[in-house]
């Protein structure tokens, strides 16, 4: 299969998403097994665990692209795509919309966990969820569009 520059780019992101989502739930679930149930620890855990995984995300999404963009270089001697014409950016709206769609849909099951009364890693676990699945969501959709058209 012969992929675009913008396709190959966003499978970069795909990958660095799903390193990303994988160094969270290794997190989470490698050390919150030993916490006890008290609700103040868990708060403070899970509070630190996503103020940690913002720096992750950035520099994973770094690194990724510098990866990508020097694999790119090497096998094609192009520095990639410079601008972004109106297809570019109809497709850039539409997958905003996927992943904004389904980030308000993990939102609201989180919400609904709080009238349930269910406990409090249920909702942020969702809430984080939902963020990780509206970035896979974006990539994905991005990768379609420009597979197959609208």
């Amino acid at each position: 299969m012969d992929f675009s520059y913008q396709q190959k780019k966003s499978i970069a992101y795909l990958t660095s998403n799903m390193i990303a989502v994988i160094f969270y739930l290794v997190y989470v679930f490698g050390y919150n097994t030993h916490l006890a149930l008290d609700t103040d620890i868990q708060k403070r855990f899970y509070g630190i665990a996503i103020i940690a995984i913002i720096p992750v995300m950035i520099v994973v999404n770094i690194i990724v692209h510098i990866i990508f963009t020097v694999i790119h270089k090497v096998q094609t001697n192009e520095m990639g795509e410079q601008f972004t014409d109106e297809l570019d950016k109809q497709i850039e709206l539409k997958a905003n919309n996927n992943a904004y769609g389904t980030f308000m849909f993990g939102f609201l099951i989180s919400m609904v966990s709080m009238i349930m009364e269910l406990p409090v890693y249920w909702l942020i676990d969702l809430q984080v969820g939902a963020m990780f699945t509206a970035s896979l969501v974006w990539s994905c959709s991005t990768l379609y569009f420009y597979r197959n058209g609208f």
